[in-house]
């Protein structure tokens, strides 16, 4: 039977594949159905983190866990320009990145392998969950979480990802005197951000409830760049964890 085969490239960059058979109907093959994803029960460390890397659409070998024992995390990495311009920037340092959707997973990761960015490793997953069933304890040096928020609905607040219980788990990931960086561009979610880091006896800042002017890092997520361009504000937090 005849077929029309149509690729389509959306706003977002992904391709999708339609193909149309001489009855109407329709398939869509969605290319990131096979990204790498930390199920709800698997069990989680940075050895099976870091132990492979699944490319889209096809087969991928398994690699070796990094050397390195300097290891990064960002929450929600969205389309990965933090990510990846770190991560290029600092070769010496594994980047493990975490994204609720599977669509920008895939797109990052083959950004990653464009650019042959070794020491990024990304995972479908929602931290709240891969954080508090992580073995190991203080093993990352850094953690960003950049423009978490959700829409402003009271429904909505269940999506909420900074909370008490990330405070927690990540007071128990992170090394000692490890970094949490936050961004936001609505001031009162900048205010609970401050309220449950601020408040936490695990976390310190240097500034007056860890509030900063800039950006110390050197890279630059999407989101940011859009309000700088746009002249919106942006609250920026630094905290460190104690020593224990």
């Amino acid at each position: 039977m005849a077929k029309v085969v149509l690729i389509v490239l959306d706003l977002t960059g992904a391709v999708w594949k339609i193909q149309l058979t001489m009855q109407g109907q329709e398939k869509q093959t969605n290319p990131y159905l096979n990204v790498p994803a930390v199920q709800s029960a698997d069990g989680v460390s940075i050895s099976n983190l870091c132990a492979r890397r699944e490319a889209p659409r096809r087969e991928a070998p398994r690699r070796e866990a990094p050397k390195s024992t300097d290891f990064e995390i960002e929450i929600g990495f969205g389309k990965g320009h933090f990510l990846l311009d770190r991560a290029e920037k600092n070769p010496q340092i594994t980047f493990i990145g975490l994204e609720t959707r599977r669509k920008w997973v895939g797109l990052v990761q083959q950004r990653a392998e464009k650019r042959k960015l070794s020491n990024v490793y990304v995972w479908l997953g929602d931290a709240r969950s891969v954080l508090s069933r992580l073995d190991e304890d203080a093993v990352f040096q850094r953690m960003f979480i950049h423009f978490p928020d959700p829409w402003w609905k009271a429904r909505h607040e269940k999506r909420m990802v900074i909370t008490e219980s990330l405070a927690r788990d990540a007071a128990r990931v992170l090394s000692d005197h490890a970094e949490v960086f936050i961004q936001t561009d609505v001031d009162f979610r900048s205010d609970e951000y401050k309220r449950v880091f601020a408040s936490h006896e695990l976390f310190e800042s240097e500034t007056r409830d860890g509030v900063i002017d800039q950006n110390p890092f050197g890279s630059r997520s999407l989101r940011e760049k859009k309000c700088e361009e746009v002249g919106l504000p942006i609250y920026r937090l630094l905290y460190r964890r104690r020593q224990r």
